[in-house]
């Protein structure tokens, strides 16, 4: 088992002990099959089919076969950060050149090649945003492109994620209760006022006459001590 495995698999069976109890308690955690599906197509959510490396070009293709995008690309180092108290090592790539039709794929992170459960894979990230929010950006947290060896079928994929059901279930826990955690603009629905346009009526006048009075106490008070 390599580091970066043997890192995600731990920090994983971590999250299920920490999550459990709170989950159990929580009649609002329960979740159907469909929400599982939705949770694990939004994890490893892309835009494209599959995707082949030759030297240090990438070729995206599209779902039906066609290539979207096909850029060469430079290896500018790798990152490693926490992943529920575990490293994670990232790799780092940069397309050469802003080539039409590859912008969307600038910058392409990727872990090691490792294998779970018998299927072979690696995890990646990619887009135009820099290299620091596709690693640590919270949004990110839970997205997770996997790209499977050539040949890998149904079946395959069947067997490997269920051998891991209980982590992707963490996974999903863990991914409600962070979106549970997140503000969203519905707590200021609604239209309002700006004050500063109400500061010159004449009903503030008593306002500023009171603070500048205590302002001036206190000024002498000062100059007293």
């Amino acid at each position: 088992m390599n580091a970066l495995n043997g890192s995600i698999v731990i920090a994983m069976a971590a999250l299920v002990m920490i999550i459990a109890p709170a989950a159990a308690a929580d009649e609002s955690s329960n979740f159907t099959v469909d929400d599982i599906s939705n949770f694990f197509h939004a994890m490893q959510k892309t835009d494209f089919g599959d995707i082949e490396i030759s030297g240090n070009n990438i070729t995206f293709y599209s779902p039906e076969g066609s290539v979207k995008c096909k850029g060469e690309y430079d290896y500018v180092g790798s990152k490693t950060i926490d992943f529920q108290g575990y490293p994670v090592e990232w790799h780092m790539f940069n397309l050469r050149s802003d080539k039409e039709g590859c912008l969307e794929y600038k910058h392409v992170i990727a872990t090691a090649v490792h294998d779970e459960a018998g299927l072979t894979h690696w995890h990646m990230r990619y887009g135009k945003l820099c290299f620091d929010i596709l690693m640590e950006n919270p949004a990110y947290g839970m997205w997770y492109p996997t790209m499977a060896a050539n040949g890998t079928n149904s079946e395959m994929v069947s067997n490997a994620y269920s051998a891991e059901a209980q982590m992707i279930g963490a996974f999903a826990v863990a991914a409600k209760q962070a979106s549970n955690n997140t503000l969203s603009l519905e707590k200021w629905s609604g239209r309002w006022v700006n004050t500063e346009q109400l500061l010159d009526d004449p009903l503030m006048d008593p306002v500023y006459e009171a603070a500048a009075n205590t302002a001036n106490s206190l000024g002498e008070k000062s100059v007293s001590n």
